[in-house]
C-alpha cells in the first residue's frame, strides 16, 4: 500500500490500505504491523479526501479519531487536525444535501 502511496498510484494505494483493514487481514497483523494499522485509517481518509468521496473519508478520519482518542500528549495534535477536517468535511457534507 505505501509503495503504491509514494508512487502516486493512488487507486491502487487505496485497494490495499483497504485490505489492510479488512478483519480477515488484522488477525496476526496488529503484532506485526501496529504502527501500519495505527496509521491507515488516516491515510485511507486522506486519499478518500483527495478524490471528492467525503463519506469514506469521513469514515475513515472518524476510526482514526477513535483509534487515537487517548493517545498520549504529544500525539494529540495529530488527533486535533484530523477533528478538524471531520467537521469541515461534516459541513461540506450537509450542504451537499
Amino acid at each position: 500500500a505505501r509503495a503504491y502511496d509514494k508512487a502516486g498510484q493512488a487507486d491502487s494505494a487505496l485497494r490495499y490500505f483497504e485490505r489492510l483493514t479488512a478483519p480477515e487481514m488484522l488477525g496476526g497483523q496488529v503484532v506485526a504491523l501496529p504502527l501500519a494499522l495505527a496509521l491507515t485509517p488516516r491515510r485511507l481518509g486522506e486519499l478518500y479526501e483527495a478524490k471528492g468521496d467525503i463519506t469514506n473519508a469521513i469514515k475513515h478520519y472518524q476510526a482514526f479519531v477513535t483509534l487515537w482518542k487517548d493517545a498520549d500528549p504529544e500525539l494529540q495534535p495529530q488527533v486535533a487536525e484530523i477533528k478538524a477536517r471531520l467537521v469541515r468535511l461534516r459541513g461540506a457534507e450537509a450542504k451537499k444535501r
